[in-house]
């Protein structure tokens, strides 16, 4: 994984470069403090406020689950968030931030049968992948909260454009948390109901061919596409399938990171814990 100094100077570069910026250095800076030796972790989530944060060069509290009983009182260690494992982190989000579970939508827009394979070999890749890690990992409870939601609807999404699969997207994400205005929630709703994945023609297609590297596409449910000139229009990209591992998916907590992954239509993402 990049360092802070690394993450915090390509963002840095990126804003240089966009003269012209629907995102003010002031939206930003809530998320980033510029300082080379401090990146604040995602900002924690409580449905209808937030919490502390942590920092990444601070002891970082832990709450783990005390393994003595469900009705047992948690324990803290002191770790530094950058050393917990992807699992760990996960569990935190769960037992800390408000996340009730984890995991990302993901839409089929194209219904080729030849292409059924491929579709399924996007559920293995994901989900049950994902499943095979956390089974052996530090954090195995949080296996009980995963829930990728694998999305199949021929009659409404056959050939459905990105935009058509953001307001289905944000539909899901209110139903999902009653109570919480999630819509006005810019700066916290946390991985799974910022992102959503995306898996069209063309996504099937390197997944079933085997040509090059295969990929899906992963799209911000919240930012319309460009419209107007100087918008950035970074509102998707395409990501290898074997990157979307749970340390992508912890790195997009922090919803502005993805800017700092951004890759062009003309290239595919990889990312590698």
């Amino acid at each position: 994984m990049a360092s802070a100094q690394s993450v915090i100077s390509n963002l840095a570069l990126r804003l240089m470069r966009r003269s012209k910026t629907s995102r003010s250095i002031g939206n930003i800076g809530k998320r980033i403090h510029l300082n080379s030796q401090i990146y604040t972790r995602p900002i924690a989530r409580r449905h209808g406020g937030f919490i502390t944060q942590a920092r990444f060069n601070q002891p970082f509290m832990l709450s783990l689950p005390n393994n003595s009983g469900p009705e047992q009182p948690t324990a803290s260690i002191g770790m530094e968030w950058e050393d917990l494992s992807s699992e760990r982190k996960i569990q935190w989000l769960l037992n800390n931030a408000g996340d009730s579970k984890w995991g990302w939508v993901v839409y089929r827009s194209c219904y080729k049968p030849e292409f059924d394979t491929a579709w399924e070999s996007v559920k293995s890749v994901t989900e049950e992948t994902a499943r095979q890690r956390v089974a052996t990992s530090d954090a195995p409870d949080i296996a009980d909260k995963m829930d990728w939601v694998f999305v199949e609807d021929r009659e409404n999404l056959d050939g459905a454009s990105r935009e058509k699969l953001k307001r289905r997207f944000r539909v899901w994400a209110r139903a999902e948390n009653p109570g919480w205005n999630v819509d006005e929630e810019k700066y916290g709703r946390g991985s799974r109901y910022t992102f959503f994945i995306q898996v069209d023609e063309a996504a099937l297609r390197s997944i079933a061919t085997g040509d090059g590297r295969p990929y899906v596409n992963i799209v911000r449910g919240w930012e319309d596409a460009a419209t107007a000139e100087g918008a950035d229009g970074e509102d998707w990209m395409k990501i290898q399938t074997d990157a979307l591992n749970l340390g992508f998916y912890v790195e997009l907590n922090n919803d502005e990171a993805s800017y700092t992954v951004y890759t062009p239509p003309d290239g595919i993402c990889s990312w590698y814990e």
